[in-house]
């Protein structure tokens, strides 16, 4: 039976798996949104002050935010209302 369980579940040939496949890929603005909080969190729980965040999390935090045409929480949940096509459109256009 966990041979089976192997096969279904195999990320080298895109299979996730059944906890997958309703999952839906978060938007740049949800990314956003998740990464600002972290940085805050990082930032009260450092003792030292001066100590920076590493080079990818501020690369990825600055392009999520380029791109997030989204900023905050309530729009979030409103634009996920729509179905998927819709999301996809928004949130690739300049509002």
């Amino acid at each position: 039976m966990k041979n089976v369980k192997e096969e279904e579940e195999d990320a080298s040939v895109l299979k996730p798996g059944d906890d997958f496949s309703k999952a839906k890929c978060p938007m740049n603005c949800e990314v956003s949104i998740l990464l600002v909080h972290r940085c805050d969190q990082l930032k009260h729980m450092s003792d030292d002050s001066l100590k920076q965040l590493p080079q990818v999390f501020e690369k990825v935090l600055q392009y999520v935010k380029r791109f997030s045409h989204f900023t905050n929480q309530d729009a979030v949940k409103q634009v996920r209302e729509y179905p998927s096509f819709l999301i996809i459109f928004l949130s690739h256009i300049a509002i």
